[in-house]
């Protein structure tokens, strides 16, 4: 299975990867709860709205560089879409979830995929 991705780089210096697939979305999800060392919240995902529109979960994933390392991630599946936003820092990884499901700006609609 092959992702697409994005770097990028917060206002402080973190990096975040964003890794996303537009047809397997189960298999990509399962596969990270399944790699995960911990679930720190796994449930609905929801629309700004509050529809339910697919399913959530923040894990924390052993890193592939340094086995004593780990990061964040915050993964949802949309349909048969898959997204994946990645850090070492959680705040940065949930607050770039936000963005992606609220807006960059306030008032602003949800990004076309």
């Amino acid at each position: 299975m092959h992702l697409g991705f994005d770097s990028i780089r917060a206002s402080d210096g973190v990096a975040l990867m964003h890794f996303y697939d537009g047809s397997q979305a189960k298999s990509h999800f399962d596969g990270v709860i399944g790699r995960a060392t911990n679930i720190l919240e796994r449930g609905e995902k929801k629309d700004r709205e509050g529809k339910v529109i697919g399913e959530r979960a923040v894990v924390s994933l052993p890193s592939t560089n340094d086995p004593n390392k780990e990061y964040w991630a915050v993964v949802w599946t949309e349909g048969s879409a898959f997204e994946e936003l990645t850090s070492i820092s959680l705040c940065h990884a949930l607050e770039l979830e936000r963005r992606f499901t609220y807006g960059w700006r306030s008032g602003s609609k949800k990004r076309e995929k």
